[in-house]
């Protein structure tokens, strides 16, 4: 493997990683995840990061329109029990 790395000026551990990963890919290596496995965990994490920043803005809009309702409704409330009463109090 020495020779190639000379020849197409990779490093050997670049060409030593690509040379395991085509035998995961191929089925001759049983460590680490194919190359198809990681595709499909990041189409994953990406829709999962998606779905978290709409739920982040949709909470952000709807705690900003129960505050815009009623300004002192939210304020001043430090333990969580009094808040969450308060919140449930508006579902």
């Amino acid at each position: 493997m020495v020779e190639p790395a000379r020849e197409f000026e990779p490093t050997y551990e670049t060409i030593r990683k690509r040379v395991h990963r085509a035998d995961r890919d191929e089925g001759r290596c049983d460590e680490g995840l194919s190359t198809e496995e990681l595709r499909q965990l990041w189409r994953e994490n990406r829709q999962l990061r998606l779905e978290q920043d709409i739920l982040a803005k949709a909470t952000a809009c709807r705690n900003l329109h129960i505050y815009e309702r009623s300004p002192g409704l939210l304020s001043g409330y430090h333990d969580g029990s009094s808040a969450r009463a308060c919140l449930q109090s508006l579902s």
